[in-house]
């Protein structure tokens, strides 16, 4: 229900769900943690199927992995068989690895930004190439886009 009607920013908060059976998981009552694992995998295979589809983008998926993992951290403060099952489930390398797409990301568009305010102002391909140390090729495909020649 919360995927289907895009409500991404509730996912962090399904974790309640799972409230009452915090003694149980710290138990080690496999049925229980079963249930869980299912559940929890269940909506971040989802999720992370949406984002294979581009129907959400690295840094909405990050956010969301991000939130929960706090709202693990703040509900589940004395159950660490909680917080290790939550934790698989969500994953910590591919956090690592969203965290370096989007840092990548926010490079490259403040380059294509930079390159897009000084074409705007006048100079060619050519001089903002040279005046910034793109590769002229980078610099002429921002151009392009602007319909600059």
């Amino acid at each position: 229900m919360i995927l289907e009607k895009e409500l991404y920013f509730l996912i962090p908060f399904y974790l309640f769900n799972f409230e009452d059976d915090f003694a149980k998981i710290e138990a080690g009552d496999m049925t229980v943690i079963d249930s869980f694992r299912t559940r929890f995998s269940e909506l971040y295979d989802r999720l992370k199927e949406r984002l294979e589809k581009g129907q959400i983008d690295v840094m909405t998926h990050h956010s969301i992995i991000m939130l929960t993992k706090k709202v693990v951290a703040a509900l589940a403060q004395s159950k660490a068989a909680v917080k290790e099952e939550a934790e698989k489930i969500m994953g910590g390398q591919v956090i690592d690895y969203e965290t370096k797409i989007i840092y990548r990301q926010g490079i490259e568009q403040g380059i294509e930004q930079v390159i897009t305010d000084i074409l705007l102002r006048g100079k060619s391909p050519e001089e903002v190439s040279d005046l910034c140390g793109y590769p002229l090729e980078q610099v002429q495909t921002v151009a392009n886009k602007l319909n600059i020649k």
